[in-house]
């Protein structure tokens, strides 16, 4: 948990009179983005694609930016362009035998709605070699809103909470339910959130009920540690480092 750190020097003033560059992010897509805003139009597009684009660095001295495109199944590679993203290039193929070397899964997005009748999404991360109509143990592992994490490449590492390409390449399905909080009942808005996203997965056939587990790290092990007291739903939680 925690959020940003701010502090350091006094940031430049941003300068109206000149195009703005606009990060721009698809809410129910997870599509991502930059546009241009021309000063007294309207914002058009530079590049947009299914991928999580990275933040661009830009050159001092010349018409170039580096960024980063990725998804679940594509490497964090670097690419060049100019500062409007024309003629973009990748520039480095790092780790390119890693879709061979492990088992890799990939990534659907799940709908839902939680008690109140909120549209939710949650990213469900399918295992390896998935064959449909077959039922999967699954891990969940939930924060806040998760779902936007859709495009994210999950690096294989080992540390203190679950990596989506280590589950999905032992066979295992992994959800990231998003949960919209009511304020003052982080309890039971988990609950509710996380239980409706469990039941639309088995629903739609992908999880074994019987082999589901949870996981919850920080702000989320609070809740998981109350999700356990409230339903069977889980056969095994963990909970990491709750405050």
């Amino acid at each position: 948990g925690g959020g940003r750190g701010g502090g350091g020097g006094a940031q430049e003033p941003i300068d109206i009179s000149k195009p703005l560059l606009l990060s721009a992010f698809g809410e129910w897509t997870k599509q991502s983005g930059y546009s241009e805003l021309a000063p007294g139009g309207s914002p058009t597009k530079l590049i947009w694609a299914d991928k999580n684009i990275g933040s661009p660095i830009a050159a001092k001295n010349a018409d170039r930016i580096v960024f980063t495109q990725q998804t679940f199944t594509e490497y964090p590679n670097y690419w060049t362009a100019d500062k409007r993203f024309g003629g973009a290039k990748q520039v480095t193929d790092a780790y390119p035998t890693i879709f061979t070397e492990f088992a890799w899964g990939s990534k659907k997005l799940i709908e839902y709605k939680n008690s109140k009748g909120q549209r939710l999404q949650g990213t469900l991360t399918l295992p390896a070699g998935y064959e449909p109509g077959k039922k999967y143990p699954m891990i969940v592992y939930f924060y806040e809103l998760m779902s936007d994490t859709h495009h994210n490449f999950s690096f294989p590492v080992y540390d203190d909470r679950p990596h989506m390409s280590t589950y999905s390449s032992n066979g295992y399905l992994v959800l990231q339910p998003d949960v919209r909080y009511v304020i003052g009942k982080p309890r039971s808005s988990a609950l509710d959130c996380v239980s409706s996203a469990v039941k639309e997965v088995i629903k739609q056939g992908y999880a074994d009920p019987a082999r589901i587990g949870l996981q919850g790290h920080s702000w989320g092990g609070y809740q998981s540690s109350f999700i356990v007291t409230q339903t069977n739903m889980f056969a095994a939680v963990v909970t990491g480092a709750p405050p």
